[in-house]
């Protein structure tokens, strides 16, 4: 069995979708509370050791129960070192 360590952070980032492979690439679907949250978000990526590069290719505003906020695709590297084999 292999999992994940930790390499997410802020509250007001909702994960929703997620694919990709152990070859380190991946995309997540995202919602954020705002344009704002999305780049704190990206910075806060970039400044793992785990992750090689994180990036949007842009966000769209949504209505999401009553109350706008914002989705957005995510598009992240991650080093290797980021699973952990469990025995």
């Amino acid at each position: 069995i292999i999992q994940f360590k930790p390499i997410f952070g802020l509250w007001d980032v909702y994960f929703m979708n997620f694919g990709g492979d152990i070859s380190g690439d991946y995309f997540l679907n995202a919602n954020a509370r705002d344009y704002k949250t999305i780049a704190q978000q990206i910075i806060s990526l970039r400044k793992n050791k785990l992750v090689i590069d994180a990036k949007t290719k842009g966000a769209n505003l949504a209505e999401g129960k009553g109350r706008e906020i914002v989705s957005f695709n995510l598009d992240l590297t991650v080093d290797h070192k980021v699973f952990t084999e469990i025995e």
